[in-house]
């Protein structure tokens, strides 16, 4: 089983997602989209229903928004540097996923599309961390979910 299959099964269970029930994927018309689509029909076996909607639904229920882990970061750090509580409106999916899984998989199974990697100052800063530590994705990954139970307290 491909390290990508392995934390995306992860994440559904984290997330308590039913394949009994139909479920939609905020269409963002980048790769992350068609590869969580693609992802779901192979652990499921094609027996999951999957709509795609636009990013203006009003529908709560059963939707989710494809990611990577990179933007989870950077919006994550962008909260925690400028004092903020921005959160998406749908419950993300594949935010524990590296983006270079993502473009690797959908390179490998020839899925078209390109990436939602916004070019600011908070993704560069972060490239420069990553090249100087390796594992400072992962470690401020941890962090944030740390801080967000925090807050919640």
């Amino acid at each position: 089983m491909p390290a990508i299959e392995k934390l995306f099964r992860t994440e559904l269970r984290q997330l308590a997602f039913d394949p009994k029930r139909e479920s939609f994927l905020v269409d963002t018309g980048t790769v992350e989209t068609t590869v969580a689509l693609d992802l779901l029909h192979k652990v499921f076996n094609g027996r999951v229903r999957v709509t795609l909607l636009p990013s203006t639904t009003r529908r709560r229920k059963g939707v989710f928004l494809p990611t990577s882990l990179e933007n989870e970061l950077c919006r994550g750090l962008r909260n925690f540097l400028e004092d903020e509580d921005v959160h998406p409106r749908f419950p993300v999916l594949m935010a524990t996923i590296p983006e270079e899984m993502i473009l690797a998989y959908a390179k490998r199974r020839k899925l078209s599309g390109t990436t939602l990697a916004p070019r600011d100052d908070v993704r560069e800063m972060l490239e420069h961390l990553q090249a100087a530590q390796p594992q400072t994705k992962s470690a401020l990954r941890k962090s944030l979910e740390w801080l967000k139970t925090r807050k919640d307290v």
